[in-house]
């Protein structure tokens, strides 16, 4: 399992930390909150002027209490490194963590309708780091994902970003919400061989039961869609997971027959450290999963062998930061590795 970073929960009474209630882009000096400006200077004094800014207003906690209450934070994308902010007293902000490019396994972004987070994994003792955000900041963390689409493939130098295309969308068969999700995703341009799975539950106590899962790829990433929220499969909204093609080891089929569950997991690894994430499948389904992942297999073959030499993959490469609020339940399904 993933060790997860929560930051305390902290009082709102008369705090001028939380008196920003709207997540908005940071586009000069003058837009940064006081209390965030002096580390935000210190940061970009040391790394250069960010690529992406933004601030992200506190959230409090819900009354199904999933989620912890998070401060607001600043969220800065070097063309190296990734930062981010919080408030380390009333007056003062620190940066909470920083990890450095080459040891970034992936990145998420749930939009339930209860709760809403992002995630970042990453090779530092298996930790996997959380932002929860308000749904009205929905469209800021669609930005901050589809920047770190495009800077954390091998090629993205720069960090330019591409201009959006069309992707594959077999809106027949796909779940509506899938669709939607991938078209609020330009920069998602999935081939056309991909895995797909129904929800489906089998008796009264929904066990066993399978979400809507699709697993596709595109040029350099494999993407997951999945519904399932707190151990079951969700209504309304999804999680989605992006996972680097270089950073992407092996995907197998797990199968146990006695109780009718299966899988398929993913293994990730940078620099030694390993991350397994796994996904509930229909045993049902095993002839069409074990079809993508042979494709899928081919296709990291291929990737290997276009890799860089290590020396050259590690030129230009700096360091990632990210701050981390408080976990969902659901994140359980997610197994953490250390090798």
């Amino acid at each position: 399992m993933s060790r997860l970073i929560e930051i305390p929960r902290r009082s709102r009474d008369g705090s001028n930390s939380w008196a920003c209630q709207h997540a908005f882009r940071i586009r000069c000096s003058e837009d940064v909150p006081p209390q965030f400006r002096d580390e935000h200077r210190k940061s970009c004094d040391q790394l250069g002027l960010p690529i992406v800014a933004f601030f992200s207003p506190a959230v409090g906690p819900l009354a199904a209490d999933s989620m912890a209450a998070s401060p607001p934070r600043i969220i800065l994308l070097f063309p190296d490194v990734l930062q981010v902010l919080a408030v380390a007293s009333e007056s003062t902000a620190a940066v909470i963590l920083e990890v450095k490019r080459s040891r970034f396994f992936a990145h998420g972004i749930a939009e339930f309708m209860l709760d809403c987070w992002f995630t970042l994994y990453y090779a530092d003792a298996s930790v996997a780091t959380r932002l929860t955000f308000p749904a009205r900041a929905t469209e800021c963390y669609r930005w901050l994902s589809q920047s770190l689409w495009t800077w954390s493939a091998r090629d993205a130098e720069g960090c330019a970003m591409r201009s959006p295309s069309l992707s594959f969308f077999p809106l027949h068969r796909w779940p509506h919400k899938f669709t939607h999700f991938l078209q609020d995703h330009p920069e998602i341009d999935l081939w056309p061989q991909s895995f797909l799975q129904t929800a489906l539950s089998v008796s009264r106590s929904h066990t066993p039961f399978w979400p809507n899962l699709l697993l596709g790829f595109t040029d350099d990433k494999i993407v997951v869609l999945c519904d399932q929220y707190d151990g079951y499969p969700s209504k309304y909204g999804l999680e989605a997971t992006f996972l680097p093609l270089a950073a992407v080891k092996h995907v197998t089929w797990i199968e146990r027959t006695i109780r009718r569950q299966a899988s398929i997991a993913i293994d990730v690894e940078r620099q030694g450290q390993h991350i397994r994430f796994a996904w509930p499948t229909s045993p049902q389904l095993k002839h069409a999963a074990q079809n993508w992942i042979e494709g899928t297999t081919c296709r990291l073959t291929l990737e290997s062998l276009q890799a860089p030499a290590p020396q050259e993959f590690a030129m230009g490469r700096a360091s990632i930061a990210i701050a981390d609020p408080a976990v969902p339940k659901s994140t359980s399904r997610h197994q953490s590795e250390s090798k």
